[in-house]
């Protein structure tokens, strides 16, 4: 399983659509009158907190008040989001329900899973790609590295003692973690959880060592001192922390196949 991770990891597939977040909806049968007075359903399949469910409601409330019809937003969690997709594409074809959602749904659980419930480009109709984070490399405060570089050779030096965690097996943000594994040179575990939250959350308290995340998850924890963001997954850097450099200017490899 690790080295099939890795393998994808290292490919354009993994890289091409790494945190996007994209509403799509069942393919409607039929082009009945849309929408009437009814609501529209919003499957979220990741949990309440982190920045895509943020986004997620405030897509929902804008697309409601110009379609002049309520969307109800609805966490479904489970199998890295892949319950929620299953959810949405076993609705009735009619347009009323919609999936947001990420990369793990669409690109890379196609590759991860042998029986994967749906099919991502039949059983789908793409409305739009809401937005592309800005995504971070974030690592507990205490930890005596204050670079990329420094982490490198710390982890170099101990092998398989540091950990990582991301919102599950197969998410964009644990290829991320092997992706760094490949191109660094390191071996660094992973931990999965149930979302970026909980996984933000034990990097600020010292459980685990970092964790690639969305920067607006990593911001708090920043600022109060818990986390240091080491570097953006970015090609350049974040014009909003430009002093925090880019992976690219350290692991060259680690975005070129973006």
């Amino acid at each position: 399983m690790m080295t099939h991770l890795r393998h994808l990891a290292t490919h354009h597939l993994a890289a091409s659509a790494l945190a996007t977040f994209a509403l799509i909806a069942v393919v409607p049968a039929s082009a009945q009158p849309w929408p009437t007075a009814k609501s529209i359903m919003m499957i979220a399949p990741f949990p309440p907190g982190p920045a895509l469910d943020l986004v997620a409601r405030l897509v929902g409330g804008k697309l409601g008040g110009a379609l002049g019809q309520t969307i109800v937003v609805e966490n479904r969690v489970g199998a890295n989001g892949t319950l929620g997709a299953n959810m949405v594409a076993r609705a009735a074809p009619d347009g009323y329900a919609i999936l947001a959602t990420t990369a793990s749904t669409h690109v890379t659980a196609v590759h991860l899973m042998k029986n994967l419930p749906y099919d991502p480009v039949k059983d789908f109709a793409p409305i739009i790609a809401a937005v592309e984070p800005v995504t971070c490399l974030a690592m507990n405060a205490a930890l005596p590295v204050n670079s990329v570089a420094e982490l490198i050779d710390y982890a170099r030096a101990r092998p398989g003692q540091l950990s990582y965690g991301s919102s599950g097996v197969g998410s964009v943000f644990h290829l991320m973690g092997e992706l760094f594994n490949e191109t660094a040179g390191v071996k660094i575990n992973h931990v999965p959880y149930r979302g970026v939250a909980p996984a933000m959350q034990d990097v600020a308290g010292g459980h685990i060592h970092m964790t690639f995340v969305s920067v607006s998850n990593a911001l708090g924890p920043m600022q109060d001192g818990r986390v240091k963001i080491l570097a953006v997954l970015e090609p350049t850097r974040f014009a909003k922390l430009a002093q925090i450099p880019s992976m690219s200017e350290i692991v060259p490899s680690f975005v070129s196949i973006r």
